[in-house]
């Protein structure tokens, strides 16, 4: 009996202990979505797939997965601060960003399965044009 209070005790400890240190995943409301996306880029997995985005402030978007020459569409913030975006004429599909642990993360609105991603200074779908050009290379 006293064993069973003891174990019991240990293990109500642990979870308090490591709920403490867990974060929780936070929705990212959508002023901090156009903030983080508009003129910056993104490197994700979706599924097994590895994909680089770029979102131009014009509203729209580059995919290149890998071994792709990419698809452009377009991206906006909604209303209800969820990004969406549309391709090739399809339907408009929107997603939650969370923020997990300094990561972030796609979520559909429906379900729990996550896709996650780290944001990317600039258009990193054309590494070229993140080039830095010297003064001295402008012959000025």
């Amino acid at each position: 009996m006293l064993w069973a209070r003891l174990a019991g005790s240990a293990c109500l400890l642990f979870v308090l202990a490591t709920g403490s240190v867990m974060a929780e995943d936070r929705e990212v409301t959508g002023d901090e979505i156009a903030a983080l996306l508009t003129g910056n880029s993104i490197d994700g997995m979706w599924g097994e797939t590895h994909y680089i985005q770029y979102f131009a402030e014009s509203g729209r978007t580059l995919y290149k997965a890998d071994g792709s020459p990419g698809d452009w569409g377009t991206w906006r913030v909604d209303d209800d601060g969820h990004y969406c975006s549309t391709w090739r004429g399809g339907e408009e599909i929107c997603y939650l960003v969370i923020e997990m642990d300094d990561a972030y993360a796609w979520r559909a609105q429906e379900g729990d399965k996550t896709y996650p991603f780290e944001i990317i200074e600039g258009d990193a779908t054309v590494p070229e044009t993140n080039a830095i050009v010297p003064d001295d290379a402008t012959g000025s």
